[in-house]
């Protein structure tokens, strides 16, 4: 009876650990990819470009001032695609770690 007991305490004790413990290995596993669209030949923010993170199927839509983010992405390589009228669309391979990447895609004038 008194290693039921002993038993029941422990399990107790390890749930109410465990339930208030951070959880850092989900930390160590995604990350955060954000960045900015411009023009390649005057630097200018390029708004409302489409960027795709490819195998994700996350899309997301650059503001006003070209700024885009996907959060909780896993870390490890992967693709961009840009697109944005009047654009050259754009493919890019990232190499995500932990803690986040800021990245630049410049875009060319579709002529």
């Amino acid at each position: 009876m008194l290693q039921r007991v002993v038993l029941f305490i422990t399990a107790i004790a390890f749930l109410a650990i465990s339930a208030f413990a951070p959880d850092h290995a989900v930390d160590d596993e995604t990350a955060t990819l954000s960045g900015i669209v411009v023009d390649a030949e005057n630097e200018a923010p390029i708004p409302n470009a489409t960027v795709i993170l490819e195998g994700n199927e996350q899309v997301a839509v650059t503001d006003a001032d070209g700024f885009f983010e996907f959060g909780e992405v896993g870390v490890g390589e992967h693709e961009l695609v840009v697109e944005a009228d009047g654009y050259q669309e754009k493919t890019r391979t990232v190499k995500l770690k932990p803690g986040g990447k800021e990245v630049t895609l410049a875009l060319k004038a579709d002529y």
